[in-house]
């Protein structure tokens, strides 16, 4: 994988998500439901390594944030390989 920039792309995470490679916290990001992306060459270790997304709403949202969707429900949109 050398030279190459490996990053997870998200379409979107409702309200949190705490992304994991190999047991290792990659990223946690709560911007709500907007794409997000992070790199992970630094930990990757080549063989099995494994891939864990945390969703949960454990998460601040300001005032009219939900859309008319229960505060509670979480979710999860694709989620993208880069290279």
């Amino acid at each position: 994988m050398s030279g190459k920039v490996i990053k997870l792309a998200f379409n979107s995470v409702r309200f949190v998500a705490q992304v994991s490679v190999t047991g290792l916290l990659a990223v946690t990001d709560s911007d709500g439901f907007l794409p997000f992306e992070c790199e992970v060459n630094s930990l990757l270790k080549g063989t099995n390594d494994a891939f864990t997304v945390k969703v949960g709403p454990n998460a601040v949202h300001p005032s009219g944030y939900g859309l008319g969707f229960p505060a509670r429900i979480a979710g999860l949109q694709d989620v993208y390989l880069k290279a």
